[in-house]
């Protein structure tokens, strides 16, 4: 029996031991990379958020600016990148935060705590503080193993890649499709952004958390904030509850900071997706010419 045992802790040694010894590495390898991180001289302006900012903003169209957004990132993942980027490149003046009425519905916190966590939160975990690597193990605790090999697979592949392509990064990036938009692809969206069981959602208090602590960075490393609301289609306007139109608003308006709605943007509807709140790239590209038109006139390029 003495024997037996002896045999399963040498063999749980021989398994467990590279494991570990490995995400060592990986996590001191990501760890200085990550504080090496450096984005060209020559960009001031970064864009940052989720899939609207990265579908919208071409960034070919915007020679000193950079767009690191990426798909399901909600604002405290946008924090923690942030905190990573303006700590390594002083050349950065002015941040441009995708944020809509969706961002603070709790319909986000699927991507925080909830079944979507492991995947989006994975993409983060090395440039996230200990406090939040904590919790993140700790809300993905009932699939741990899982995580942490994502975590790992992660680490291992920003260790193989290019800058452009961390895990925790993003870029412009675009999507088409032959399905086209209509009341009902508009009215999906809908139901999946602010409902569920068909009753209307909560907010999401961490994103309005760390919207409120994007705004304290960037003033803190005094860097210009600008919130960008993509273009959304005027159904999928007119069908948000109006308790999130407002709440939008209101922080908008307590943050004292500028936002850009390009209201005066009137794309007709071959230039969004079906959902009504993505463009499609020739939207995109309008979007983006836009934007660098209201760059120019504020001086900010």
């Amino acid at each position: 029996m003495k024997l037996f045992v002896a045999r399963i802790v040498v063999f749980l040694g021989i398994m467990i031991i590279p494991l570990l010894l490995l995400s060592s590495y990986v996590y001191y390898a990501n760890s200085k990379l990550i504080k090496n991180y450096k984005i060209g001289s020559k960009v001031s302006i970064i864009v940052i958020g989720d899939s609207h900012t990265q579908k919208a903003i071409n960034d070919n169209y915007l020679p000193d600016a950079i767009n690191l957004s990426q798909s399901s990132e909600c604002i405290l993942y946008s924090f923690v990148k942030l905190q990573t980027i303006l700590k390594t490149n002083p050349n950065i003046k002015t941040v441009l935060l995708g944020c809509g009425y969706n961002s603070f519905s709790s319909y986000y916190d699927e991507f925080i705590y909830g079944t979507y966590s492991a995947e989006v939160s994975s993409r983060y975990f090395f440039v996230m503080p200990d406090s939040l690597k904590m919790k993140f193990i700790y809300f993905n605790r009932n699939t741990l193993s899982k995580y942490l090999k994502k975590i790992v697979s992660n680490g291992i592949t920003n260790l193989r890649v290019s800058p452009l392509d961390y895990s925790f990064l993003g870029r412009f990036e675009t999507y088409s499709t032959i399905v086209k938009l209509s009341r009902e692809t508009v009215n999906k969206r809908i139901e999946t952004q602010y409902y569920s069981d068909r009753k209307l959602d909560d907010f999401s208090l961490l994103n309005i958390l760390y919207f409120r602590k994007v705004i304290d960075l960037c003033k803190k490393r005094n860097v210009r904030l600008i919130i960008i609301h993509t273009p959304s289609h005027k159904f999928y306007i007119d069908n948000v509850p109006g308790k999130f139109k407002a709440r939008y608003d209101s922080l908008i308006k307590e943050s004292k900071i500028s936002a850009i709605e390009f209201n005066d943007l009137l794309l007709p509807d071959s230039c969004f997706l079906p959902d009504g709140d993505h463009v499609t790239d020739y939207g995109a590209k309008l979007t983006t010419l836009y934007l660098a038109d209201y760059l120019k006139k504020q001086e900010l390029r």
